[in-house]
């Protein structure tokens, strides 16, 4: 065996070095908050909320025709502001079943859902408190399905809140800080558009009987469903400006809730006021709680809107940092080594000199892996 099939390459080291291994790329699927939510994992809870969204719907619709009441030919198809009012809120839940089947509105929609609910207790405990007068009339057909479309709206509600409406969803988000005083502004004159009376009621068309009525403080349902209307108040006051505060999916969610909300309400005194009242000697007209609440409620949703974004805009978003990838090594872990990897070189070959470890260059190889011969100088 010759010196240089010996001797060890000095691409040796070189060839190690790649052999360095790199970091497990981590699974970016694995590490997608919807896959570390356990919620994602399921989402048949948010299915059968909107399965009773939207049986809820159908029964409100289906009310509308049968009679109300025992007693008498009364349907709310009949009565053109309870007719607007329902059909408004059965559109809203149907809307808020069809956004509660998609993870990336279903936050939102249960958002809506809460208010939207919320809301539109207050006629429904009225009639409650109506048939539970002793002298009151008892409830028909129409009554029986509208009340029971709620109560799966309430179920629905409650499912879709207690899976998306966590405590820790709540972070203020918005950024629109003046936004949100300004519909902290607003909202509270829809308010008190909303508890001012929205009718007034001439009989005869003479101006000396004409009188105010239809506050939802008064009249009809009595002390048993102020607590109601109590609530209507303070969700338009504290919906609009939490909403511009907390934006993203959950603030988005709680301004189409108060959009519809808010569209139930007018749709019911806009009806009432201009539409068929069952009365052929009593006409209607609206008052200063109609108009009030259809000024500040409009304002209320252009600032509540604006505001969602604005805040998106000024808010940062958020960086998703890329796993770290370690930089390779330009210097070599380990010194190159000297020494023959395939064994130790004989005594007297001249290849390594002591324990020196500079390695001689070696002269090329010829063809049959010999030594070039050496080519002597001057005249042969």
């Amino acid at each position: 065996m010759t010196d240089a099939e010996t001797q060890p390459t000095p691409t040796t080291p070189a060839t190690e070095l790649p052999a360095t291994h790199p970091p497990v790329a981590q699974d970016p699927v694995a590490q997608h908050p919807v896959a570390q939510d356990p919620v994602a994992q399921h989402p048949a809870a948010l299915i059968v909320a909107a399965t009773l969204a939207f049986v809820g719907a159908a029964a409100t619709i289906g009310g509308l025709f049968p009679d109300f009441w025992d007693k008498g030919t009364f349907a709310l198809v009949d009565q053109t502001g309870a007719l607007a009012q329902n059909v408004v809120f059965a559109a809203s839940l149907l809307a808020v079943g069809v956004a509660l089947l998609s993870r990336r509105t279903s936050t939102g929609a249960a958002a809506a859902l809460a208010v939207i609910v919320a809301v539109g207790m207050q006629p429904r405990v009225v009639d409650i408190a109506t048939i539970a007068d002793r002298n009151g009339p008892r409830g028909g057909t129409g009554f029986s399905l509208v009340i029971g479309g709620f109560v799966l709206a309430f179920a629905a509600a409650v499912i879709a809140a207690s899976i998306e409406l966590r405590p820790r969803s709540w972070t203020v988000r918005g950024g629109a800080r003046g936004w949100a005083s300004l519909a902290a502004v607003f909202g509270f004159a829809a308010a008190v558009g909303y508890a001012m009376s929205p009718f007034s009621a001439s009989v005869g068309r003479v101006s000396a009987l004409s009188f105010s009525f239809g506050s939802p403080f008064e009249g009809i349902g009595g002390p048993r469903s102020v607590w109601a209307a109590i609530l209507v108040v303070v969700l338009l006051a504290v919906v609009p400006p939490t909403s511009v505060a907390v934006g993203r999916g959950i603030g988005i969610g709680l301004a189409f809730g108060l959009l519809g909300a808010l569209g139930g309400i007018a749709a019911f005194r806009l009806g009432e006021a201009f539409g068929t009242s069952g009365t052929e000697f009593v006409h209607v007209d609206g008052a200063e709680g109609t108009w009030t609440l259809l000024a500040a409620g409009g304002a209320t949703l252009l600032v509540v809107f604006g505001g969602l974004l604005a805040g998106r805009r000024q808010s940062p978003k958020p960086e998703r940092t890329p796993p770290r990838a370690t930089e390779p090594t330009t210097e070599p872990t380990t010194e190159p080594t000297t020494e023959p990897t395939t064994g130790a070189a004989p005594p007297g070959s001249g290849s390594i000199t002591g324990a020196a470890p500079e390695v001689e260059q070696m002269p090329p190889a010829d063809g049959a892996g010999g030594l070039a011969p050496e080519v002597p100088e001057g005249p042969t």
